[in-house]
C-alpha cells in the first residue's frame, strides 16, 4: 500500500471512529452473551490455543482506542465549533465596521468632490459624477450639486459602451460645450449639435436626465496605470472655458483613484 493509501485508510478510521467504536461494543456484548471467549482451537500444533480469549481480550483494546479516540474528537468538535463561533462573531463585527468605514469613506469623497465644485467656481446647474468601472458597466461611485434635483441619480448604472462616457473612456477626455438650447425644438437642433462632437445615438441623448450644454469627462487611472473610473463634470450652462478644468482636474486624479480603490458605494444621503 502506498503511502498515501495508509493515509487515506487511517483518516477514514479516524473519521469513522464512533461508528466503529459502537459497533465494538455491541461485539463485545455479543462475545460475552455467546461466551466465544472460552473457545478453543488446535492450530499449528498448538493443543487447545484459547483463540475465544484472544479475540475478547482484542475487541476489549480496540474498543478502548476507539472509545478514546470518539473522546476526542468530540473535544475537537466542540473547540471547533467554539472557534467557528468566535470567529463568525469576529467577522460579524468586522462587516460592520466595513459598512460603517465605508459610509464615512463615502461622506469624505462627498465632502472632497463639493469643495473641488465650489473651487471651480461651479453654481447650482453644475454636478460632478465619478463613477468606477465595473464588468460591462460604469458604477456610480459619488455625484454632488448644489442643486439636490441634480443630485438625485436616475440611473446608477451605465453600460461601458453607451454615450459620452465610452467616447471619453475609449479616448481618455471628452470635452465641449453646446450653443443649441435642448428645449427648442424638441431637442433637434441639441442632439445634432452633440452628435457633430461625438457620435452618439439619438436614443441615448434622448435618454439623458441632464441634457447639459457643457461636459468634462475624463478618464481616471490608478498608479499603475490601469484605467478605473470615469468622473464627468457637466452644466446646464456653457463653460467660460474648458482649460480651466484640466488644470483642476490634474489635482485631483490620485485622491479620485484611491477613493475608488476603497470600493466607495454611493450612497444618496
Amino acid at each position: 500500500m502506498s503511502r498515501a493509501g495508509i493515509h487515506l485508510f487511517i483518516d477514514t478510521i479516524y473519521d469513522y471512529s464512533r461508528q466503529i467504536s459502537g459497533a465494538l461494543v455491541i461485539f463485545l456484548s455479543v462475545i460475552d452473551i455467546s461466551a466465544v471467549e472460552e473457545k478453543k482451537i488446535d492450530i499449528l500444533g498448538i493443543q487447545g490455543f484459547e483463540i475465544g480469549s484472544l479475540i475478547y481480550w482484542t475487541t476489549v483494546c480496540l474498543t478502548f482506542i476507539f472509545g478514546f479516540i470518539t473522546i476526542s474528537n468530540e473535544e475537537d468538535l466542540r473547540a471547533t465549533k467554539g472557534h467557528l463561533k468566535h470567529v463568525t462573531e469576529e467577522f460579524e463585527n468586522l462587516n460592520e465596521l466595513i459598512i460603517q468605514y465605508k459610509g464615512e469613506v463615502g461622506q469624505l469623497l462627498r465632502s472632497y468632490l463639493k469643495l473641488f465644485l465650489a473651487k471651480c467656481d461651479l453654481d447650482h446647474n453644475a454636478r460632478i459624477s465619478l463613477y468606477k468601472i465595473d464588468g460591462e458597466n460604469f458604477k456610480l461611485v459619488s455625484r454632488v450639486s448644489n442643486n439636490p434635483i441634480l443630485e438625485r441619480a436616475s440611473r446608477k448604472q451605465i453600460p461601458i459602451s453607451q454615450g459620452l462616457v465610452s467616447v471619453a473612456w475609449a479616448e481618455g477626455k471628452c470635452d465641449f460645450s453646446i450653443n443649441a438650447d435642448p428645449k427648442i425644438r424638441n431637442g433637434d437642433t441639441y442632439y445634432k449639435e452633440v452628435n457633430e462632437k461625438k457620435a452618439i445615438e439619438r436614443s441615448v441623448v434622448n435618454g439623458l436626465s441632464m441634457k447639459s450644454r457643457s461636459y468634462y469627462i475624463e478618464r481616471i487611472s490608478g498608479a499603475n496605470g490601469v484605467p478605473k473610473a470615469i468622473v464627468v463634470i457637466e452644466s446646464l450652462d456653457q463653460f467660460a472655458s474648458l482649460n480651466y478644468l484640466d488644470y483642476y482636474v490634474d489635482d485631483i486624479r490620485t485622491t479620485l483613484a484611491l477613493f475608488v480603490d476603497l470600493n466607495v458605494e454611493f450612497s444618496d444621503s
